[in-house]
């Protein structure tokens, strides 16, 4: 798996898949790395 130190971290509403600011109750947590164009969420839920 590519190195994660330069991605960063974003958030999305579970059911708009919308970005938000801030991580609420029920939102994933994703991560993008500009260098291998590697983009995904997880929900710990």
């Amino acid at each position: 798996m590519s190195n994660l130190k330069d991605a960063t971290i974003y958030y999305r509403d579970l059911k708009s898949k919308k970005i938000i600011e801030k991580p609420e109750k029920d939102s994933w947590t994703c991560f993008k790395q500009p260098i291998d164009k590697l983009d995904f969420c997880i929900s710990y839920n």
